[in-house]
């Protein structure tokens, strides 16, 4: 279970929020860049550059922000030095990182369980 916002989670398993919750709670980057070690080979991109470019979409848990993250990647058939996405924020501040594999971190380096 996400831990990084327990006590929200808390109030609202007992019925009632401390604060009013938005619908989507979380915001996740998705992008990518050049590869620099394929670069000169192949342009930095196993198969050739991806059309869609960089977004920021909403996530309603972690759990659902490494989702988004994979699909992109798999969509995108990113390899995992093109990936420069899965900032996961919440009120505007950082709160985890997604990486390649799709496993969550919180900010202090600890990995998140959103299984």
């Amino acid at each position: 279970m996400n831990r990084l916002n327990a006590a929200a989670t808390d109030a609202v398993l007992a019925g009632a929020a401390p604060w009013p919750l938005p619908a989507t709670p979380y915001r996740v980057t998705l992008s990518h860049e050049s590869n620099p070690d394929i670069a000169e080979i192949t342009g930095g991109y196993w198969n050739g550059e991806p059309e869609e470019g960089a977004t920021t979409v909403d996530a309603t848990s972690i759990q659902d922000a490494a989702r988004l993250c994979r699909e992109y990647i798999e969509r995108n058939d990113l390899g995992a030095g093109n990936w420069t996405g899965g900032n996961v924020y919440q009120d505007g501040k950082q709160v985890a990182r997604i990486s390649y594999n799709g496993r969550a971190w919180a900010m202090d380096g600890k990995e998140i369980d959103h299984a």
